[in-house]
């Protein structure tokens, strides 16, 4: 697969990626379902980048790993492109952190705590790209989180386009491809 066919393919994801957001985590002001569906958005992005790593990713999603497994595997081998990369997964477990006192209990007093470090985390490290606003925290809960979770999802798309183009370019990758010059 030449770099043009790459492009294309990229294109075709991210449209892909574009319309699962929109369906997926439509505007809202439901806290719950939007750090719910982050969450969930966030866990099948770095599925989908891990898989990369192994030539057969069957075994990988059979073992039904927690998401900090996963986050772990994402970390161990991916460079991340920030000045400071585990700050840019300790914004993944933040987010982790947040969904689980959601999922366990929906009333939790630790709640307004859990939704201030994370976007705390993330706007310290990233607000610059997330947006040139200089009110964002101004802005509502709700929007602040979905941002955030957006520049985390962003980015999370890029790495596995990343990973995909060295995979292909290398013509290394998963052992399931019958035929390498398929690829």
């Amino acid at each position: 697969m030449n770099v043009e066919e790459l492009i294309a393919k990229w294109d075709i994801q991210r449209k892909k990626d574009e319309e699962q957001f929109q369906s997926l985590f439509p505007e809202s002001d439901d806290i719950v379902a939007i750090v719910l569906r982050g969450h969930l958005m966030v866990e099948e992005y770095i599925d989908r980048l891990n898989r990369h790593c192994f030539h057969y990713s069957k075994f990988y999603d059979q073992a039904k790993l927690p998401f900090s497994k996963k986050l772990l595997i994402a970390q161990a081998q991916i460079l991340v492109p920030h000045d400071n990369p585990n700050s840019f997964f300790d914004c993944h477990k933040k987010l982790n952190e947040l969904r689980n006192n959601l999922a366990h209990n929906l009333e939790s007093p630790k709640l307004p705590n859990k939704i201030t470090e994370f976007l705390d985390l993330v706007e310290i490290n990233y607000l610059d790209r997330i947006t040139e606003n200089d009110d964002f925290r101004n802005e509502s809960l709700e929007k602040r989180l979905r941002m955030a979770i957006s520049y985390l999802l962003g980015q999370l798309s890029v790495m596995d386009n990343v990973v995909e183009f060295m995979e292909k370019s290398r013509h290394y990758g998963s052992g399931e491809q019958k035929n390498p010059a398929d690829s």
